[in-house]
């Protein structure tokens, strides 16, 4: 059975728990169908409005970012949400998923309030922004800082690659269209959440991105020129003994505990969370709550 499955639920729909990550796409659907349906009140009382937020309607705080009108993008976070939603919930637990999920909505609603208020038009014309864009991304990029580099089911390409990816794209988009203030929001709720799953001793180190991840690497034809050109360094890293590249300095060694925890953020970086032990998620927990 899959670790997510063993989420506290406050009932079941059949054989699905619903849990936190349910209830929250249950309220996103609700709100979906009022735009629908109510197109006028729900629009125009419901997005990102400093005016508005600051006149007394503290409600738009929160239902940015779970009122939403129906849309492919909207569908599409929703599906990452449920996907990696259910991880992250199980692995910070209840009370952490809740509080995580919370600090995602509201320090980006805040953080844009007090960025409306400066004397530039650039935030202006960022009223009404509404989106599950910032919810969506930011439990996702949450999800891959345990997993960075685990494939997806459909592309065979690293999640921290694909969610690299995803917030460029929604960024721009925003900006394409002026919202400036839901661009910063969107990247203010994934710093958040790299934030907390770093606080929480979840996150992969570097979130799985190394140096020579963004160094250009030659061709074989380089490779060989650079091999005519160098030909005493190939054959020194022949000649050097296996048994010295063996040998280590004991200054050099991580502890014990250190390699555990090492060893369990790899094997959740290449086979996912649900892939631990539960004596490996006792570890994780206790290296987290600082025991």
């Amino acid at each position: 059975m899959r670790p997510y499955d063993h989420r506290p639920a406050y009932f079941y729909l059949g054989k699905l728990p619903i849990a936190v990550t349910e209830i929250i796409i249950i309220i996103q659907i609700v709100g979906m169908l009022c735009v629908v349906f109510s197109p006028e009140s729900a629009l125009h009382h419901s997005g990102f409005s400093a005016t508005a937020i600051l006149s007394g309607e503290l409600w738009r705080v929160i239902t940015y970012s779970l009122v939403s009108p129906p849309s492919l993008f909207w569908a599409l976070g929703l599906f990452f949400f449920f996907s990696f939603g259910r991880q992250v919930e199980a692995a910070l637990g209840q009370k952490g998923y809740i509080k995580l999920v919370l600090s995602c909505i509201l320090l980006p609603a805040i953080f844009a309030l007090c960025l409306a208020q400066l004397p530039l038009s650039l935030f202006q014309i960022s009223s009404g922004f509404l989106g599950n864009q910032v919810l969506s991304l930011s439990v996702f990029c949450a999800a891959v800082a345990m997993m960075p580099n685990q494939s997806t089911a459909l592309l065979s390409i690293p999640l921290k690659w694909l969610a690299l990816a995803f917030l460029c794209i929604s960024t721009l988009q925003l900006i394409t269209a002026s919202f400036w203030l839901g661009a910063i929001m969107v990247l203010t709720g994934v710093g958040t959440a790299l934030y907390y799953m770093v606080q929480q001793g979840l996150a992969y180190r570097h979130f799985g991105f190394s140096a020579s991840d963004f160094q250009l690497k030659p061709t074989g034809r380089a490779k060989s020129k650079n091999y005519r050109a160098h030909p005493s360094k190939k054959r020194s890293s022949k000649k050097r003994p296996s048994s010295q590249a063996k040998i280590r300095p004991r200054s050099q060694l991580a502890s014990h505990t250190s390699s555990e925890l090492d060893s369990i953020l790899d094997k959740i970086s290449a086979h996912g969370f649900q892939s631990l032990t539960q004596a490996e998620k006792d570890k994780l927990k206790q290296a987290s709550e600082g025991k």
